[in-house]
């Protein structure tokens, strides 16, 4: 029986390495380890990039409707502060100061309405930067 047991053992050592180099148990967990960070530097960039397109497309349509305001509406918008406290109402979602949009008449434009915003990642450790979105609009 010892013999017989001797005469294994070789054999199984070969079988073992032979098994162990073709074991798949951890190789999930190394692709998911690998994958993972790629797959959420992508996902919440997307989602910075929809808030970022959001808000400028939110302070456009804030200039837009106030300067569109100040010249069709004189009753709501019949001075520099109403004028701005309507962009205000119109940029909903947004914490921005009223003060923050300028009123000005340029030649060539009845009412020019315009706003610098310094936009701040949601996740600053992904855009470590502010971006400053500008939007204006000039109604005849």
């Amino acid at each position: 029986m010892t013999r017989y047991l001797a005469a294994q053992q070789p054999g199984k050592t070969w079988q073992r390495l032979i098994s162990f180099g073709s074991a798949c148990e951890g190789t999930t967990a190394v692709e998911t380890a690998i994958i993972f960070p790629a797959f959420f530097l992508l996902l919440f960039g997307i989602i910075e990039g929809g808030i970022l397109f959001w808000t400028q497309s939110t302070l456009q349509f804030a200039v837009e409707a106030a300067a569109r305001c100040a010249v069709v509406n004189a009753t709501t918008c019949g001075t520099t502060s109403a004028i701005q406290n309507y962009a205000l109402s119109q940029a909903t979602g947004l914490t921005v100061d009223s003060s923050s949009f300028s009123v000005t008449q340029p030649q060539g434009c009845a009412q020019k309405v315009s706003i610098s915003y310094a936009f701040a990642s949601v996740v600053p450790q992904l855009i470590p930067w502010t971006i400053t979105l500008n939007a204006q609009s000039c109604h005849p």
